[in-house]
């Protein structure tokens, strides 16, 4: 059995689908999505979507999923997102049905998994806070606190990849799909084989043409969601 962890998905709906793309190939049988499904970019619709209808995707909320909940009856702070990420949450207030957006409340905040004999857990920022940031480079002491209760855990958040062992135990952030931080346009995600717990990392090219055109179109302040794209 193979799984694959993916996070930061951001309403891009191009990275997403060439990531499940590229996935199909490498014959996974579930993938876990370690939260941010919303945010940053404009397909938030399709990408939800996808994450309804398949079967075997599995996903938790993230900060941006949580942020946009909030935002949704608070004017003002709609407001205060809108100025500091651009126009992605209110374009995914006018476009998400009420039923995807019931889904996004129903969002656990971690999922604790078991699969053979194999303990997972999946959170967001850190196993007890989802806005922490556990950086490649943080400290051991840190690491080992986010795996005492489990054989794996899985983090999102940083939009950076990184793999930690210790006694056997594993720190995994699979890194971005949908706004890559380490390297623009290449999305990220970790496969794991249960049967001999290899942990493979992939980057994944997607084309940001479509998703360049948009931001252009939606939030042509907003240079940072465009240079973001082509970080070497």
């Amino acid at each position: 059995m193979r799984v694959a962890f993916v996070s930061d998905i951001h309403s891009n709906i191009d990275a997403f689908v060439t990531v499940l793309r590229f996935l199909e190939t490498k014959n996974v049988d579930q993938i876990y999505v370690a939260g941010d499904i919303l945010g940053y970019y404009y397909n938030a619709a399709e990408v939800v979507d996808l994450c309804m209808r398949r079967e075997n995707i599995y996903c938790i909320r993230g900060n941006h999923d949580t942020n946009f909940l909030n935002a949704l009856s608070n004017d003002a702070v709609m407001e205060k997102y809108t100025v500091r990420y651009g126009t992605s949450f209110k374009k995914a207030q006018a476009e998400l049905s009420s039923a995807q957006i019931e889904w996004i409340r129903t969002l656990p905040s971690k999922l604790h998994i078991k699969l053979s004999n194999l303990r997972i857990t999946v959170a967001h920022g850190s196993v007890v806070e989802e806005d922490a940031y556990i950086y490649p480079d943080a400290s051991p002491e840190l690491f080992m606190r986010q795996v005492l209760h489990s054989d794996i855990t899985v983090l999102g958040h940083t939009h950076h990849t990184f793999i930690w062992c210790k006694d056997n135990k594993y720190l995994i952030n699979p890194g971005s799909v949908g706004q890559p931080r380490d390297q623009g346009s290449l999305a990220s995600a970790v496969v794991l084989d249960i049967s001999n717990r290899a942990i493979i990392p992939f980057k994944i090219k997607f084309d940001p043409t479509n998703l360049k055109k948009d931001i252009s179109k939606f939030d042509p302040d907003k240079e940072y969601l465009l240079s973001v794209l082509d970080r070497n």
